[in-house]
C-alpha cells in the first residue's frame, strides 16, 4: 500500500529494504511509532534497495514490543535524470526538515 509524504507517493513502508526494488529513486527512512510515520532521512540512489541494505545494519529496528520501528519507502524515478532525482530529494528535505532561524547553512 503506498503512502503519501510531502505530496509524493511512495511504495512502502516496509520493514526490510529487501522489499524495495533495485531501481533508481528517492527513498525515505522512517520511524513508525504508534501508527505515525516520522521521516528520519531522505536520500536518492540509482539502486534504492542496494543502498538501503547497506544502511540497514546501522539502524535499529524494534522487535515488535511497542517500540518505534525503522521502515523504508521509495518513490521510483526511472523516467527522471539523476540530476532531477537529486533535485526531488533535496526538495523533499526542504519540505520535511525546514531550517529554523539560527540554523547553520
Amino acid at each position: 500500500m503506498p503512502i503519501i509524504i510531502a505530496g509524493e507517493q511512495f511504495s512502502g513502508p516496509y520493514r526490510s529494504p529487501a522489499m524495495l526494488e533495485q531501481r533508481a529513486g528517492v527513498y525515505l527512512i522512517l520511524r513508525i511509532d504508534a501508527g505515525r510515520n516520522e521521516v528520519l532521512q531522505v536520500g536518492e540512489a540509482a539502486r534504492v534497495s542496494q543502498v538501503l541494505s547497506g544502511l540497514q545494519d546501522e539502524l535499529a529496528a524494534s522487535d515488535g514490543n511497542g517500540e518505534a520501528v525503522v521502515a523504508y519507502a521509495a518513490r521510483y524515478t526511472d523516467s527522471l535524470s539523476s540530476a532531477r532525482r537529486r533535485e526531488l530529494a533535496e526538495n523533499l528535505r526542504r519540505q520535511l526538515f525546514p531550517k529554523r532561524d539560527g540554523d547553520a547553512d
